[in-house]
């Protein structure tokens, strides 16, 4: 454990500037600070594996005797199209290592989910929305952090259609992050933008939004400050202590390996991962098996072998998974824009976290140097929302820069507006009055679990089921004239989310918010609900400046597919 005298001067070094300004971390502000001491080494590790080539390469690795083709991958595998070779003589020779992913049960059209097989009705069968709502409370692994994320990565500033004024300072408050991918999509401005950004950032799991900004000379290893640019870490060193004494500074690989597996392939989840693998084509099953199997970010052919470092970030002092069972990285960003940047590189649509894996690549190069060229000054905090507010508006964190006089020009709340949470009245009345007078200045976020509340949500908590009911038919019929045997289930399952993308939920949706007292505390705020959205749309894939029953647009299948079927399927499978 940190003693005091230690825990002082780790809060002082975090606050302090180097002459590049970025943030000092020599060895011995730790010096008898294991924890911190372990976490600095695991990012800045000069033999830690980096994958970090910018093409898709050839699948042929033979990991036994540490051999791989440094090739480009140009052939796809035809059956899967999850892997590339440079050569047919690569491909035949790594036929023997790549049969079994190709020849898996999932890639069969005729594949059924297990309780069809089995005869039997789905675990989840029984599980209305109110109890699944309340079964997240109480079932471990349902439970725990989603440190990656569950909607897509917004820009709230949206520069554009809101302020138009690339010389405008902009003061920006993320009070309930989880992580950096709001940040990073928002301060991808446009290209002559030469303004100061002031961003805010608060999480209690800020340790998290601090290792990424830790110093080093390695490329790719962290995100260092350009020399306009400031960090301030304000946390008392009593804060900073516990974060740091969660982590274990001797994670065994056998031991996280197995509590990882634990976490990822429980028996009694067997039922809702065929229920999200119902929604996918044949290839994507194969790929989200392969990721929850590895745990590992990578094209699909790419070795995992050299990847056997646990990374601490994920477990817990002892050694538990943090997160959910189902927790994905793949959750958090535009599925359309991360096909197009794998794409780009090489890879195949079929290879979706190959995919994701290259778009991370871009996305976190971008926001490298966007961190170089910009003005930016970062606070991070790890207070509840509604503490830092308090904090802020009795001039707390005045000697941090952010006096009680601080006005915001966007306060991204995330989720936490949802009733299991703070709610709309406890997140409006705490932070409206600190919200700037601008035209443009909005206080945005999502509501995540309001259809699971309110009748007529959605097409699974409404009283007419006839229309599911007719598209189960049609489907029915289809596989019929197809040959193929169909489980009711399963079509239910396949059915839904594609209704509930063409219903108008709009009705539903302001009752509920009227029943959560909208109205008052609006009027009590002195705040108006903004009738056209001019940063995010009201909901996913409808147009930003489109009615409040506006529906979805998708210029594509795919696009259909990827939102509806990928994302939206697989957060309402769990």
């Amino acid at each position: 454990m940190m003693n005091d005298e230690l825990m002082g001067r780790f809060y002082r070094a975090m606050q302090a500037e180097s002459q590049e300004r970025e943030i000092p971390c020599q060895r011995d502000i730790f010096d008898g600070c294991p924890e911190a001491s372990y976490l600095i080494d695991y990012a800045r590790r000069k033999d830690a594996p980096i994958y970090a080539v910018k093409r898709l390469l050839c699948a042929n690795v033979n990991v036994e005797k540490s051999e791989d083709c440094k090739k480009s991958g140009t052939f796809i595998c035809t059956k899967c199209r999850l892997v590339s070779y440079c050569s047919k003589e690569c491909q035949t020779v790594h036929w023997s290592a790549h049969k079994q992913d190709c020849k898996d049960r999932l890639l069969s059209k005729d594949w059924r989910p297990c309780w069809a097989v089995e005869g039997r009705s789905p675990s989840f069968l029984d599980k209305g929305p109110e109890s699944q709502f309340e079964r997240w409370d109480t079932e471990e692994l349902s439970m725990g952090p989603n440190l990656w994320g569950n909607m897509a990565a917004m820009d709230i500033v949206n520069l554009p259609n809101n302020e138009a004024d690339s010389t405008k300072d902009l003061t920006l408050a993320f009070i309930a992050s989880g992580d950096l991918r709001n940040v990073v999509r928002t301060i991808a401005l446009p290209s002559d933008y030469s303004g100061k950004l002031k961003i805010l950032m608060n999480d209690k799991l800020s340790y998290l939004l601090i290792l990424p900004f830790i110093s080093d000379d390695s490329e790719g290893l962290s995100f260092p400050l350009g020399p306009r640019s400031t960090l301030l870490v304000g946390m008392p060193p009593e804060s900073i202590k516990a974060a740091f004494a969660n982590w274990s500074t001797c994670l065994s690989t056998t031991e996280t390996r197995a509590e990882y597996h634990r976490m990822r392939k429980a028996p009694s989840r067997r039922d809702f991962y065929d229920r999200m693998y119902a929604n996918l084509r044949p290839s994507h099953r194969v790929a989200f098996q392969g990721f929850r199997r590895s745990g590992v970010v990578l094209p699909f052919g790419a070795s995992h072998a050299h990847f056997d470092i646990p990374n601490a970030t994920l477990f817990s002092g002892n050694g538990k998974w943090l997160q959910r069972d189902y927790a994905d990285p793949l959750s958090g960003w535009n599925p359309d824009e991360v096909i197009k940047a794998g794409k780009a590189h090489g890879a195949q649509a079929e290879d979706i976290y190959g995919c994701l894996y290259f778009f991370l690549l871009d996305e976190l190069s971008s926001f490298a140097r966007r961190l170089r060229q910009l003005r930016i000054t970062f606070n991070i905090y790890n207070l509840t929302a509604s503490d830092l507010s308090l904090a802020i508006r009795h001039n707390s964190f005045w000697s941090e820069g952010i006096p009680a006089s601080i006005r915001f020009d966007r306060i991204e709340v995330s989720n936490i507006l949802d009733v299991n949470y703070i709610g709309i009245r406890g997140v409006v009345s705490n932070w409206a009055s600190l919200l700037s007078k601008s035209s443009s200045a909005t206080i945005l976020g999502y509501f995540m679990n309001w259809t699971m509340l309110q009748e007529d949500g959605d097409m699974s908590t409404g009283k007419d089921l006839r229309a599911v009911q007719r598209v189960a038919r049609v489907w029915a019929a289809k596989m019929k004239a197809e040959g193929r045997q169909g489980d009711p289930v399963q079509l239910l399952l396949t059915s839904l989310p594609d209704l509930n993308a063409l219903n108008d939920n709009s009705g539903p949706f302001m009752r509920y918010l009227n029943k959560q007292g909208l109205d008052g505390i609006l009027q009590s705020t002195k705040l108006k609900l903004r009738k056209t959205h001019t940063i995010v749309p009201h909901r996913n894939r409808a147009p930003l400046s489109g009615s409040l029953n506006a529906l979805p647009e998708f210029p594509d299948r795919d696009s259909w597919y990827y939102h509806v079927r990928v994302i939206f399927a697989y957060s309402s499978a769990f």
